[in-house]
């Protein structure tokens, strides 16, 4: 018997009718299009919370069950929405996902070409659209598309001067916690160090018990993990898993040191006793030097992915004997200095690199543009 007639059957009995509450529990099955309305009843509300080995668009396909040409029926049983509980991740995800197709819709219409509508390399997305901002979920069935999209698609950089409402949630839920505070501490001197390569589960174990040793503040690896887990789902830490094995990197350094943080609970005792913040222990938002080194000898096309949320002095040294095509796919919100230098074409100086909404710098592919950028030479 379909789920559809089962409910019909259960709706029309005078012994039970609509007045008798109806729970579905369902996996994948739910999401592949079987029925779970009858012409009388339709679905109230529903309860998601998919692992993080299903993909973005699995959760969203989820939700979407609860979404349906019924409204009439929703009204005439005296309902005026459907009630959705979900982790706030997913669920400022999934509205972002709409708001992405609303937007590269409202592109299309304009007459810009899909690719270009999608990428945003005409007109740059808002934030609004970017949902991968607030999950470590991959996108689609294969492993790998996250970082292809993520870095064929322009948006705007967040507001870093406030928080929004999930963010503002995990703020709350950590700021008195002495273990999360003390851990988002170590994720930044971590971070520092290791700079664009990652830190390991036992990088954060080490780090925080030698740290927190006078303390007798102690972490076990299970512990570390855990954590690591919870934080990851919060899109504070995203996680990959290469050869040489796992390894996390802090999704937003800037955002983390100046709205997370509770400096009385992340400083050691003896900092707090002579009297330190983090920034004295830290540095202000974390500079970090990025380097890249092309000394090929035929025509290159140089891509630097920076996707930091952080100021940096990013050096690119190219003595190639031809020309390049150099693309800066530059993520963060803040003005960054670009020492290029190229012994073989006149290009060599030092440039001030800013976000500019009108000009772009040469790309190396002109289907998916990077961000657009200003270039002046000092």
């Amino acid at each position: 018997v379909k789920v559809d007639q089962c409910i019909d059957e259960i709706d029309n009995n005078e012994r039970w009718g609509l007045r008798t509450p109806l729970f579905i529990f369902a996996f994948s099955k739910m999401r592949r299009g079987i029925s779970y309305r009858s012409t009388r009843r339709v679905p109230t509300h529903i309860a998601i919370l998919l692992g993080q080995g299903h993909n973005a668009m699995n959760v969203v396909q989820a939700m979407g069950r609860a979404t349906f040409n019924g409204r009439s029926v929703l009204s005439g049983n005296g309902m005026q929405n459907v009630t959705l509980l979900t982790t706030s991740n997913d669920y400022v995800m999934a509205r972002k996902v709409q708001n992405y197709i609303g937007d590269v819709h409202r592109q299309l219409q304009k007459g810009i070409v899909f690719h270009e509508a999608a990428s945003g390399a005409i007109e740059k997305l808002p934030d609004s659209a970017n949902f991968l901002r607030h999950t470590p979920r991959q996108i689609g069935q294969l492993k790998g598309q996250r970082e292809i999209w993520k870095n064929l698609t322009s948006f705007y950089a967040p507001n870093y001067n406030a928080l929004n409402s999930d963010e503002e949630e995990i703020k709350v839920k950590y700021w008195d916690s002495s273990e999360a505070q003390r851990l988002f501490r170590v994720f930044l001197e971590v971070s520092k160090e290791s700079k664009r390569n990652g830190f390991g589960e036992n990088d954060i174990q080490g780090a925080y018990n030698d740290t927190y040793r006078d303390d007798k503040y102690d972490l076990s690896l299970t512990r570390v993990k855990r954590q690591l887990k919870e934080f990851c789902d919060r899109s504070i830490l995203s996680k990959d898993k290469g050869d040489s094995g796992i390894s996390y990197k802090v999704i937003c350094p800037k955002r983390l040191q100046n709205w997370y943080i509770n400096d009385r609970l992340a400083l050691t005792k003896t900092e707090l006793s002579e009297g330190f913040n983090l920034s004295d222990v830290l540095g202000p938002n974390q500079s970090v030097d990025l380097t890249t080194n092309d000394d090929s000898s035929v025509g290159d096309d140089l891509i630097v992915n920076d996707d930091s949320s952080i100021s940096d002095d990013l050096t690119v040294n190219d003595d190639s004997s031809s020309s390049d095509d150099l693309t800066i796919i530059d993520d963060d919100d803040t003005s960054s200095n670009l020492n290029y230098t190229d012994s073989n074409i006149s290009d060599d100086g030092n440039y001030m690199v800013t976000p500019e909404d009108d000009d772009t710098i040469r790309a190396a592919s002109n289907a998916f543009p990077p961000k657009r950028r200003r270039i002046t030479k000092n």
